[in-house]
């Protein structure tokens, strides 16, 4: 499968994902303002959009202006390392070869079952945590992929 479409589709999911993640977070910053009757619902939902869309954007120029030294990259490191997977192009069992594929298969599984948690949490009315979620969904697809010893607990304990 061509390289493009596999990114195509995890950055689809991941934004999937990320929905689930917004409407989990989103009451979080706005649930005060509605609750006392300092904005109505619709003008609280405009203001989230509008601060949650600013801040995103923001961020995403200072880490490009700055770099990742100082945003994303000790959380990304984080993330990739919570799963010991071997390399790209490397032979895992029978002859197999670990491929681009089965990578993009893992981090889609992953991140589906964070979504699925997301979506029963929230229908039972259960507070979640969407990173928690995601560090569960890669956890759970690198137990499934490579068994108990992919999993690096010390990192786990990290996040």
């Amino acid at each position: 499968m061509d390289p493009i479409i596999i990114v195509a589709i995890v950055v689809i999911i991941a934004l999937i994902f990320e929905y689930s993640n917004g409407f989990n977070d989103a009451a979080n910053a706005l649930a005060t303002t509605v609750s006392t009757r300092a904005l109505e619902p619709k003008n609280a939902l405009l203001l989230g959009v509008i601060f949650e869309f600013m801040g995103a954007f923001i961020v995403i120029n200072l880490t490009m202006l700055l770099g990742n030294i100082l945003f994303f990259k000790p959380v990304a490191d984080t993330m990739g390392k919570i799963v010991s997977l071997p390399a790209v192009g490397s032979e895992i069992s029978n002859g197999e070869i670990f491929s681009l594929e089965y990578l993009g298969l893992i981090i889609c599984i992953g991140l589906i079952t964070a979504f699925i948690w997301n979506l029963g949490a929230r229908h039972l009315g259960v507070p979640t945590s969407s990173s928690h979620a995601m560090i569960g969904g890669i956890c759970g697809a690198g137990f499934a992929a490579f068994g108990i010893g992919a999993i690096k607990i010390e990192i786990v304990m990290l996040a």
